[in-house]
């Protein structure tokens, strides 16, 4: 379908800079995901890629063609807006049809893609109706279909699930994914939900005041978070302020790192280049890293074993968030993904385990 590349592009209103530097390259057929806090600049990002907004320097590429000066008109780009901005006074099939209309195809035409257009987002009979009268899902299914009938070289999605409840939320999360590759769109979606970007996106642009903080799959970001503040934005994080005492090379880029912590000597296996011995780092213990010990299990070569007193619990289901209290006085989170794995009471003692692997190491 379409490949997106954007180059050195700045945009500012006034004195005040909304993008800066921003580089970035999306493949065809990518689900790419714009993520950041609120007054990030990925909506900005977004309504720059749709032609809204003209940057203030910089280049917006479609397919190798220069689109800085293409009015929005001409992209052929399909958005899909949080508020869904359907036509409360058109039907269903009115709203579908607009586009088209605009595109000067044949009333028979504009039919029969109606009719496609409403079966691929599972709401074939429903082209008569208001909007008025659909549920918060079912409009968001018209926006969508509103946005896919032109057959856009580009979808764009603006925090489109942000206004559903949280269980039809993580069902159209799966039937968004689902269309995307079923139709090979390339297409780039703005949130500021972690849990949308790690479970649907194939790469991700992490924005903080305008710039990339960091780019890659939601695998890399989670796992080999550029910063703290990363580290923290993305899923939950144990952060500690440590020291290298000891680097063992083990070959093929890999180390044995042992680190002073207020945690006690903890041993990380890292490819992070370039570390010294008595530099200061941070370390990231994600939550789920941090194992309950099972009795009569080995520990691994190098495993970090720790005695953790429970000081409170939250129930989720499927896990159990616990908080943690260890000497001297550090408190930590834990999450267990088996909660029938105890009953665990405040003041009750555990040991735990921490793989090395599983400890990252940040500049900052």
């Amino acid at each position: 379908m379409s490949s997106i590349k954007i180059r050195e592009l700045n945009y500012a209103i006034g004195t005040r800079e909304i993008l800066h530097q921003v580089n970035l390259e999306i493949a065809t057929g990518e689900f790419f995901f714009l993520l950041g806090p609120s007054g990030s600049g990925k909506t900005t990002l977004l309504r720059q890629l749709a032609g809204f907004t003209r940057p203030s320097s910089g280049e917006i590429f479609l397919n190798d063609k220069r689109i800085n000066d293409l009015p929005a008109r001409y992209r052929n780009m399909g958005m899909v807006f949080q508020s869904y901005a359907l036509f409360p006074h058109l039907s269903v099939g009115e709203n579908i049809r607009y586009g088209l209309e605009i595109r000067k195809l044949s009333r028979e035409t504009q039919t029969l893609k109606i009719q496609e257009a409403l079966e691929r987002v599972g709401l074939t009979g429903y082209e008569n109706r208001l909007p008025g009268s659909l549920s918060g899902g079912e409009q968001q299914r018209v926006a969508l279909a509103r946005a896919l009938v032109i057959e856009p070289h580009v979808l764009l999605l603006d925090e489109p699930l942000s206004n559903l409840d949280a269980q039809l939320r993580i069902r159209m999360r799966r039937e968004l994914r689902d269309i995307q590759k079923q139709l090979g769109i390339t297409a780039v979606y703005v949130t500021h939900d972690q849990d949308e970007a790690l479970s649907m996106a194939d790469r991700m642009a992490v924005l903080v005041d305008g710039h990339i903080l960091q780019l890659g799959s939601p695998h890399e970001i989670y796992y080999q978070p550029a910063d703290t503040f990363i580290a923290n934005f993305i899923g939950k994080a144990n952060l500690l302020r440590t020291a290298i005492r000891d680097i063992k090379p083990l070959g093929n880029g890999t180390q044995d790192i042992l680190l002073e912590t207020d945690l006690g000597p903890l041993w990380s296996r890292s490819h992070k280049p370039n570390l010294k011995k008595d530099q200061l780092i941070f370390c990231c213990i994600r939550p789920e890293s941090i194992q309950m010990e099972v009795p009569g299990e080995p520990l691994q070569e190098r495993d970090n074993r720790v005695e953790g007193t429970v000081m409170d619990t939250r129930f989720y289901g499927e896990s159990r968030e616990l908080s943690l209290m260890f000497q001297p006085a550090l408190p930590l989170m834990a999450v267990i993904s088996n909660p029938r794995q105890g009953a665990f009471q405040k003041g009750d003692k555990f040991h735990f385990r921490i793989p090395p692997a599983e400890i990252i190491l940040l500049d900052k």
